[in-house]
């Protein structure tokens, strides 16, 4: 899985990030029912599990647990909606997730 940044996705990361920890794209069962029923989320986390992979290194670090990488295609763009700020993660196919912020998952406030 490859995840690329818009040219106004990675400018306003870079203007509104001060946090050198990776992201981590996760595709959350969590209360969804099944396996198969999930919501896309993006987190910060503090630290690497061993089953993750590394879908981008620039802007940012995008890890993601390769188990999931069944649930999105092989390239992925990451957009920005700047008014809102939050991002767009989409493919050339389909929207996966639009209003999607940065959960901080690190222990410490949520970034928006």
């Amino acid at each position: 899985m490859r995840i690329e940044w818009t040219p106004a996705a990675r400018d306003w990361y870079a203007t509104h990030n001060t946090d050198p920890r990776p992201l981590k794209l996760v595709y959350d069962i969590e209360g969804c029912g099944c396996a198969v029923d999930g919501v896309v989320r993006l987190w910060r986390v503090a630290e690497t599990e061993p089953e993750d992979g590394t879908a981008c290194e620039f802007p940012a670090v995008i890890l993601y647990n390769g188990r999931q990488a069944v649930f999105f295609e092989d390239r992925l763009i990451l957009d920005v909606q700047e008014r809102a700020g939050t991002f767009i993660l989409k493919s050339d196919n389909q929207i996966y997730a639009t209003g999607l912020f940065i959960e901080d998952k690190t222990g410490e406030a949520q970034t928006r």
